[in-house]
């Protein structure tokens, strides 16, 4: 995970334009010295939510909130219901 995070500070550091996203991951890749192997990995997996951000306004709704995941609260309940699961 490391190196997505690596890669999404990039993003948000250079601000590539939309039309030219895939061109400039393949770019980063390759100023990493690798052109496969984890860093293309990593890049493929961003592009594809990338893409799953501009069509679905589910997502784009759900990133627009702050991308809340009920889960990170202590006290909501599909976070205990989650803890007694892996208690039992």
């Amino acid at each position: 995970m490391g190196i997505k995070r690596d890669i999404m500070e990039s993003v948000v550091r250079e601000d590539p334009p939309p039309e030219s996203f895939q061109q400039w991951l393949a770019a980063y890749c390759l100023r990493q010295g690798a052109g496969d192997g984890p860093f293309r990995a990593m890049a493929i997996d961003l592009y594809y939510e990338w893409q799953t951000a501009l069509t679905s306004a589910e997502f784009q709704q759900w990133l627009l909130s702050g991308a809340p995941s009920e889960d990170a609260e202590p006290d909501s309940p599909s976070a205990c219901q989650s803890q007694k699961n892996l208690v039992s």
